[in-house]
């Protein structure tokens, strides 16, 4: 949201407007400058965005090879003899090396039917497509062109 204040003397126009962090007002000669600003922002947020959207992946990522490892430690064979939950916690614990509790809890709640040799095929599909969605979002954080391409393509967008 931004708020244009104008003088009534329209030599001396100027403009203000809440800054970016909504706590302070900020005055500009033009409207130039108040887009310029803007853009310059703005963009930052895309960086910011795929920082964001890197981590996530990578979370993703840990989390499918967490299965992976499950499949290839034989938890399904194991789960039989398993008395509880807290044992099952402990055996994907051991068999990942992780201990990032909501994965783990996630692994815990898979119904009987998605420790299957086809969900084992979907999981190594699937690490394989995370880890290429990896190097796209890294090869776009280390070349700010291309995100600069994606917002302009996207402000573009914003006309239509």
């Amino acid at each position: 949201m931004v708020e244009f204040l104008r003088t009534k003397n329209k030599k001396n126009r100027t403009h203000c407007r809440y800054d970016w962090d909504f706590q302070t007002v900020r005055q500009y000669a033009t409207a130039e400058e108040v887009v310029q600003d803007f853009v310059k922002w703005r963009f930052e947020t895309y960086i910011l965005r795929y920082n964001e959207l890197l981590k996530t992946t990578k979370n993703d990522l840990e989390y499918w090879q967490m299965v992976l490892k499950c499949f290839e430690g034989k938890l399904p064979n194991k789960i039989v003899a398993m008395k509880n939950k807290k044992e099952l916690v402990i055996e994907i614990s051991k068999l990942t090396g992780s201990k990032n509790a909501g994965n783990i809890e996630k692994i815990c709640s898979y119904p009987t039917y998605r420790w299957t040799a086809d969900f084992y095929a979907d999981t190594k599909k699937k690490i394989a497509e995370i880890e290429k969605e990896i190097l796209t979002i890294q090869d776009l954080i280390d070349n700010p062109k291309k995100i600069k391409s994606i917002f302009i393509e996207e402000v573009k967008g914003l006309k239509e």
